[in-house]
């Protein structure tokens, strides 16, 4: 096979290539072997399991229109931990079960794995020469991986007092499918204003999402509090990249949710793209001020770095907002920073608000709360500057920590066309005051 991209190679079951003889990959193609396989569409219904098993976390009740809760999933290997309560090498296929018998070998990325509850605190693997790879992953009350990196094709569920260890790589989530990533375990804010992380949960060094292909946008949603403790990367391969369009994949913080993350984030490594989705309730914020770009020109949020076409979305047409969605954003050190910039790509609009009542239910842009050294306070408190380069047409949109002519347009009066727009008690006044016109970047 030469040419051929992620999930470019489609099958009834996959699992059928395994007999296959003198099968090679030229080097032109666009991921390694195991990656250019995925189911074909043409699947029957009638084949594929309905019901959730170890590791294929069943989705909240409440999940409404997600795409994750009505994606399908074909049959896989189920293994479990034989040992609860007790630690051990998950390389090794005694130390599992499947379907309640002896494993025959140990988990690949088509299983679904499940570390069960246990009344004491055990810990598998560890950080420094174990791999995981798997379809789902659940993790129960007390049990915890460690691992020096993670790749998951499917769900992840980190219920109450689990533990998902990945400090070193971190985890990477890939595959043609709408899935989840969902942490039980709620951090707080400390006296400073930073995020304390709970005794369970995950611990991400960084993540790494790419989902889809062309022609077949994924998505992943955020569920609970997931917090990235470095870097934060959302590559998706379905979109243009001059028109951002051909799709998009989604990553998605699900109704009341959290995702915050710490170094940087970006929707895009050279040539990713993709949108990010704030549903009900949700908020997206970084850890501290961060920035990155050039000397002269450095961006918290932006599409503007690596040929990035980030698209951001508070609400779906198909699940509107029905509370506030928070986008938490750095306040600038200097004239050289920028909270966020959004240039035009193509047709696409590059921030939307869907909202079922845009009196009450907004896309509130503010500054994250989170000091840090590096923060310097204009006049005394901190403030954003927001570029929104191209034509937006918003109805249910809040700002909060806006200085004067803080939030710079193409055209400084433009916003008088918007709807339902309002300002917090945090900003230098209101109005025509906090616009101006935008710089060419």
């Amino acid at each position: 096979f030469m040419d051929v991209d992620r999930c470019g190679i489609q099958l009834a079951d996959v699992a059928q290539k395994d007999a296959w003889k003198n099968v090679t990959f030229g080097a032109n193609c666009g991921a390694e072997p195991a990656d250019l396989y995925a189911v074909a569409k043409a699947v029957s219904v009638a084949k594929k399991k309905a019901k959730p098993e170890a590791g294929d976390a069943a989705p909240p009740a409440a999940a409404g229109k997600a795409l994750y809760a009505s994606q399908v999933w074909d049959a896989a290997r189920q293994l479990t931990w034989a040992k609860p309560g007790q630690g051990g090498d998950p390389g090794l296929a005694a130390n599992w079960l499947e379907n309640g018998k002896p494993a025959a070998s140990a988990p690949d990325r088509l299983c679904d794995v499940l570390l069960p509850e246990a009344a004491n605190t055990y810990t598998v693997g560890d950080a420094t020469t174990y791999n995981v790879s798997a379809r789902h992953l659940t993790i129960g009350r007390n049990a915890g991986l460690r691992s020096h990196q993670a790749i998951v094709h499917g769900n992840i569920w980190v219920q109450p007092g689990g533990r998902l260890l990945l400090t070193e790589a971190g985890l990477m989530l890939e595959g043609c499918n709408h899935s989840f990533l969902r942490d039980d375990n709620p951090w707080t804010t400390g006296a400073d204003g930073h995020l304390v992380p709970p005794p369970a949960g995950m611990q991400l060094a960084d993540l790494m999402v790419r989902k889809g292909y062309i022609g077949e946008p994924c998505t992943v949603e955020v569920l609970g509090t997931v917090h990235v403790q470095g870097s934060w990367v959302f590559y998706d391969p379905t979109v243009n990249n001059a028109t951002g369009r051909y799709g998009a994949s989604q990553f998605i913080i699900g109704t009341g949710a959290t995702f915050t993350y710490g170094t940087w984030g970006t929707p895009g490594s050279p040539g990713g793209h993709g949108d990010l989705v704030l549903l009900s309730g949700s908020t997206f914020l970084r850890d501290h001020n961060g920035f990155q770009g050039p000397d002269d020109l450095r961006v918290d949020l932006s599409n503007h770095e690596w040929g990035a076409s980030l698209h951001i979305q508070a609400g779906t047409p198909e699940r509107p907002l029905s509370a506030d969605a928070v986008l938490g954003l750095s306040a600038v050190e200097d004239d050289k920073h920028m909270s966020m910039l959004l240039r035009p790509r193509g047709d696409a609009v590059t921030l939307k608000v869907f909202s079922s009542d845009p009196t009450k239910a907004r896309l509130v842009l503010r500054w994250h709360g989170q000091t840090s050294a590096g923060l310097t306070k204009r006049g005394g408190k901190p403030r954003l500057v927001l570029g929104l380069l191209g034509t937006y047409d918003l109805d249910g949109v809040h700002f909060d920590d806006i200085g004067p002519g803080g939030i710079r347009l193409s055209d400084p009066a433009a916003w008088k066309a918007w709807k339902h727009v309002s300002f917090g008690a945090t900003c230098d006044g209101s109005g025509d005051a906090l616009f101006s016109q935008a710089a060419a970047h």
